[in-house]
């Protein structure tokens, strides 16, 4: 039988418009000086570390080719579907403390944390049988060495997946700045290494080495004591992560739809090339990333203290206007210095130019997204983000086809891609900022009422 406190966990995230403003919104938040401290530090660890990552993916893209690197686009892209497999329940964790800190209820924390790990176990287990399966029975040659070689980075991968959401939740971002750090420093001092002394395979072993070092650095403060009663936890979390998963996974699938598009319709050395562009181009997201991890454990703990929904306000604003200060100029630098970069070291994946600078626009169009996204999560309102989501997702693959039939090939995904990024941005923003609006406009009525 689940424990009366973990039904009323449950039920938290969807009482919160209730709950009495016992705290005045916003009291606890550090200074603005502190915050931009905060975000120099993180942005900066973590430009480190996807620069690294980013040249150690370079490196083994000129030194691998096409068609291999095309294979570790495929893993890789699967290997990001592993946390929607924790049902939720890693979702509802991070929305979960958050909200209990800011309610002053801390004595669940603990709970919570251990019943998120438990899910992430599961879920190593599960995807590790899972490998070992698909890479006897479905593929063979490199291919099934890579997949096999990609089970240790799995786990790992997850590992470092529940301890960032553990410390983002707890808001120790300098804990996940120093584990950027790390992780940065293994890239180039494992993975380049190994690519060289064994291929394709070594490449992933670095990989993995790299994920592992700097997993063990963020342990240091998540020591998650697992017991039975936390089994009886993972129903109750569930339901409160299943529309938050449901959101993430469809956003992923919305992200990657293009490439598994590309791999069917164009084949692996095609992905590749097409890879390339969409690697560089995803460095453009990490510091709307940055701004969405400092907020939304900041947005949810405040709508645990307070319960009043447009005086969420803020905390969207400040971070879309950050994202688009951000974003801008990065993409527009990123824009001018690929073409140069490219020709004189990446001969061979010089047709992805033109598909670059036409995702670029997209991939601005997509962080913006990120403000609006973290108030649905928030505010509950999953089924209205997912709407939005599904009805983009539904035109994608239709528009991808289509362009890619017309013989405009990847040029065709590339902007059948952006404009669907642009609608979704509209569709969330306006309806995110209705939300506001009117519940601002229903506390006004009530008052003048009273």
């Amino acid at each position: 039988m689940v424990d009366t406190a973990v039904e009323e966990m449950a039920k938290g995230p969807l009482r919160t418009a209730s709950v009495p403003p016992a705290v005045p919104l916003g009291n606890e938040d550090p200074p603005a000086r502190e915050l931009a401290v905060e975000f120099g530090f993180l942005s900066g660890t973590t430009l480190f570390c996807q620069a690294s990552n980013l040249f150690a993916s370079l490196y083994v893209a000129r030194v691998l080719g096409p068609s291999q690197f095309g294979i570790w686009a495929a893993l890789l892209v699967a290997t990001s579907y592993g946390p929607l497999f924790t049902c939720g329940v890693l979702n509802a964790m991070a929305l979960e403390i958050p909200l209990q800190r800011g309610r002053r209820q801390l004595d669940g924390i603990a709970d919570v944390a251990a019943a998120g790990a438990l899910s992430i176990g599961l879920v190593i287990a599960g995807g590790s049988v899972a490998g070992l399966i698909y890479g006897y029975v479905g593929v063979s040659g490199i291919a099934r060495t890579a997949v096999w070689a990609t089970i240790p980075y799995f786990a790992v991968y997850l590992c470092q997946t529940y301890i960032q959401s553990y410390l983002r939740a707890e808001k120790r971002f300098s804990l996940i700045s120093w584990q950027q750090a790390v992780l940065g420093a293994g890239f180039l001092l494992f993975a380049i290494p190994l690519t060289s002394m064994w291929g394709l395979p070594g490449y992933i072993f670095g990989m993995t080495a790299a994920v592992g070092l700097s997993s063990l650095v963020g342990s240091i403060h998540v020591r998650p004591r697992v017991a039975v009663r936390h089994f009886y936890m993972l129903p109750s979390l569930a339901r409160i992560g299943i529309p938050i998963v449901t959101v993430g996974a469809v956003h992923i699938i919305l992200y990657t739809l293009d490439r598994w598009i590309v791999l069917w319709v164009l084949g692996a050395h095609e992905l590749g090339i097409y890879a390339f562009a969409v690697r560089i181009a995803s460095v453009s997201l990490l510091l709307a990333g940055v701004l969405a991890d400092q907020n939304y454990p900041r947005m949810a703990e405040a709508h645990g203290r307070s319960g009043r929904i447009w005086e969420l306000r803020k905390y969207v604003d400040r971070q879309l206007v950050w994202t688009a200060l951000l974003l801008i100029p990065g993409v527009v630098v990123a824009g001018i210095a690929a073409g140069p970069v490219t020709r004189a070291f990446f001969p061979q994946y010089v047709p992805t130019l033109r598909v670059l600078q036409i995702y670029l626009f997209g991939y601005v169009m997509l962080g913006l997204v990120s403000p609006f996204g973290v108030l649905l999560n928030v505010i509950q309102r999953q089924r209205i983000y997912l709407t939005v989501q599904v009805c983009v997702l539904v035109a994608l693959p239709i528009v991808l086809l289509l362009l890619a039939r017309l013989g405009l090939g990847l040029e065709g995904i590339a902007i059948g891609c952006s404009l669907a990024y642009c609608a979704y941005f509209v569709a969330i923003a306006s309806i995110s900022y209705s939300i506001l609006f009117s519940a601002r406009r229903r506390a006004s009525a009530a008052f003048e009422e009273a």
